[in-house]
């Protein structure tokens, strides 16, 4: 660990570099508190889950625009050694405070460096410039957001020359690159900015070859040899309500929705949350602007309650996530259940495989993260497919598509999903982008429900746990003080406790030991358990990993009920006993990990 004087040097220096005098001001009245220079200075930021994230501050452990200018930098120095510079560089940015302030200096400092930028005339989602990333063979991509992050994060996602979120060696070599860059980088480049050139022709063109793909991947769903025969009359109209929560998926999700009916001729027409519709960077009413937080989806299902609404859409704000709601109306005499249903990430995931697999002829694989539900692999072999794991984050699931000539779909349990082009045979299966798409999922819902309504699509997860085991997931989250280690605690924890009357076994460390497991399952801050439940005909799965992006630990509970149900009432009351459960786990291995961590 440094000393304070190296701390307090690299404070003094920093302060010489930084091009902004809002953030060199707040660098300079931390040089008199030694706490909140080592905050500032002490732990840099490093490419995590989904590129570089924190707060808006000052110095190398918040994003700000020196942070964005030497990994820019960085970026042009590592093109140049890979020979890649004779192909486009994409840049995106979603609609938080500074983010196309940040995407403007990059965007300078890499033209300057004799890079080719294409850089976005307004924010922008996340999945059109991954989209972008492979259908113009750009040479890589960042997209300045910071996703469903707090209000005051930014970020910075960096994709490779393949259109995938990068791994080492591209992270590593980009932080070490970045220690190399001159102590200053131009002068007056802040000043230049308003000049940045953009080219909104080529994205317009990008967003047009976008929603044709989005049409026919959508529509490809329908010729799927579903359980359930269709009973809804043609030319129907259903009303979904919609939210992207203050984000920026909003303009181009109508516009593909405005376009988008079933052979049949029915449609859907998207009821927005009217407070939420247009990007907001100070997000009214949605401190965590996450649509896993139940809490951050009150307007959305106060919208499909006044309005009678039996199916709600949500998105994050770079859209690259996506939350289902349907409604129970022939479902109502559960006391405990909601008449509003969210399908959790699991739920989605599971479904969408399911339908996935039905849809191509030739059986393929699932790809999922390791801390998404194990039911993944009992829906491939049902259908005579194969699942492959991978660590946590879609810079894994889609390096595992990619890898596969029969990948069909992938998907992490935080509500993120990736589709495969449907096969033809004078068209080979292609990945139009390899990252996840919330603005695809929602297309390819709102399809399904035009053609089936959202009591066809909940009898199909009831009929599918029917065949699988009924699962539920569950998680719980362990803030952690700034500096804490939470390798550390990996190191500590124990391969056996003692919880409510269960031992923990089949213990596996992901922090080592990797030569032996799938190059998609190497070396990962991780750890997986299985419990020895004591209730009868259940299993339950534990795992424990720090985020990617907050600082805080995430535990994740899987539990399965082997016992079938008669109906879905029976099926509802078994979730429901399972989530209880799975919440009471949940909490006890928290608090257990919690003690560890003061």
């Amino acid at each position: 660990m440094p000393s304070s004087e190296e701390i307090l040097e690299k404070g003094k220096s920093w302060i010489l570099s930084d091009p902004d005098p809002r953030t060199r001001a707040l660098a300079e009245s931390a040089l008199s508190d030694p706490v909140e220079l080592a905050r500032l200075f002490h732990n840099p930021l490093k490419f995590g889950t989904a590129g570089l994230r924190g707060p808006r501050g000052a110095g190398p452990g918040c994003m700000n625009f020196l942070v964005v200018l030497r990994a820019s930098w960085a970026i042009a120095q590592l093109l140049k050694k890979l020979n890649l510079c004779h192909r486009p560089l994409l840049i995106g940015f979603d609609a938080r405070h500074q983010a196309q302030q940040f995407a403007q200096a990059a965007a300078r400092l890499l033209r300057e460096q004799g890079i080719k930028v294409l850089l976005a005339p307004s924010p922008t989602p996340t999945p059109l410039i991954a989209f972008g990333a492979r259908t113009l063979k750009a040479s890589c991509a960042l997209v300045f957001t910071a996703s469903h992050n707090p209000k005051d994060d930014s970020g910075m996602k960096v994709y490779d020359s393949d259109g995938v979120q990068i791994i080492s060696p591209w992270d590593r070599q980009i932080e070490e690159l970045s220690q190399l860059a001159p102590a200053y980088l131009g002068e007056d480049l802040l000043a230049r900015l308003e000049a940045e050139s953009q080219q909104d022709e080529v994205f317009e063109r990008l967003a047009v070859d976008y929603i044709a793909y989005i049409r026919k991947l959508s529509l490809s769903f329908l010729n799927s040899d579903f359980s359930i025969s269709s009973t809804r009359p043609e030319s129907q109209k259903s009303s979904v309500a919609y939210t992207p929560l203050h984000g920026v998926g909003g303009k181009l999700t109508r516009r593909i929705f405005d376009e988008l009916r079933t052979p049949q001729g029915n449609t859907v027409q998207l009821v927005s949350v009217k407070s939420q519709i247009e990007p907001d960077p100070d997000f009214p009413g949605t401190p965590f602007p996450n649509p896993e937080i139940e809490e951050t989806l009150a307007e959305l299902r106060t919208l499909m309650d006044e309005r009678g609404l039996d199916a709600g859409f949500a998105q994050d704000p770079d859209a690259d996530r996506f939350l289902l709601i349907l409604g129970l109306k022939e479902l109502t005499s559960l006391s405990e259940t909601s008449c509003l249903f969210s399908l959790s990430g699991d739920d989605l995931g599971l479904l969408l495989g399911h339908f996935s697999l039905q849809r191509q002829p030739a059986k393929g694989l699932l790809v999922s993260s390791i801390v998404s539900s194990p039911a993944i692999e009992a829906v491939a072999r049902l259908h005579g497919g194969r699942a492959e794991r991978t660590l946590t984050g879609f810079k894994w699931i889609a390096r595992a598509a990619l890898s596969s000539a029969d990948f069909s779909f992938g998907y992490e349990e935080a509500l993120g999903y990736l589709f495969s082009e449907p096969k033809s045979p004078e068209q080979p299966k292609q990945l139009a982008l390899a990252d996840k798409d919330g603005i695809a999922a929602a297309a390819v819902i709102g399809m399904l429900l035009a053609e089936k309504g959202s009591q066809g699509l909940l009898q199909e997860l009831f009929q599918l746990q029917q065949q699988v085991g009924v699962w539920q997931s569950v998680q719980a989250s362990i803030p952690l003080d700034p500096g804490f280690k939470a390798s550390e605690l990996l190191r500590r924890f124990p391969h056996e406790a003692q919880l409510r009357r269960e031992k923990l076994s089949g213990f596996v460390n992901y922090s080592r030991g990797a030569e032996t497991r799938s190059p998609f399952l190497g070396q990962q801050e991780l750890l997986s358990f299985e419990v020895e439940s004591d209730k009868p005909n259940q299993q339950v799965t534990a795992l424990l990993r720090p985020s990617g992006t907050e600082p805080k630990l995430k535990v994740y509970v899987h539990l399965r009920s082997v016992q079938k149900q008669k109906n879905m009432q029976q099926w509802l009351e078994a979730r429901q006993a399972l989530l209880l459960d799975g919440q009471e786990l949940a909490l006890q291995l928290a608090s257990s990990i919690q003690s560890m961590t003061t």
